[in-house]
């Protein structure tokens, strides 16, 4: 839990600096979901940079870990370093208590001491 808020207060204070840069910058995306359904969350990456997306927290009480999967975009003249899509599939828990949760990716180099990006998610659980 302290990871998490230490990750949430970093984000804000980084969406702070950057809209004060006059950056565009993605805030929270809400997404709905019934409870005991599963649902996906696509994120841009390309493989050949070295760069992966991995999740950085997640309410373990309310969602619960299915898969992960990247997909390379597909293109004719086959070229190396085309990017793809880096899938993760959550199911949100029946028995949870909690009508919200919390997901966080970053993408991380791979010496994993940089990170390019981050997303944050709020999840509606709806019973």
């Amino acid at each position: 839990m302290k990871f998490f808020s230490l990750l949430l207060c970093a984000y804000v204070l980084y969406a702070i600096d950057v809209q004060a840069k006059g950056v565009p910058q993605d805030f929270p995306v809400t997404i709905n979901v019934k409870a005991g359904k599963t649902f996906e969350i696509e994120l841009p990456a390309n493989r050949t940079t070295g760069y992966s997306w991995y999740i950085g927290s997640f309410d373990e009480q309310a969602l619960q870990f299915v898969r992960s999967a990247y997909k390379t975009t597909r293109n004719k003249r086959g070229l190396v370093g085309r990017g793809g899509t880096r899938t993760f599939v959550f199911k949100a828990k029946e028995s949870t208590q909690s009508n919200n949760a919390y997901l966080s990716f970053l993408y991380v180099s791979p010496s994993r001491t940089t990170i390019g990006q981050t997303k944050l998610y709020q999840v509606s659980i709806n019973k």
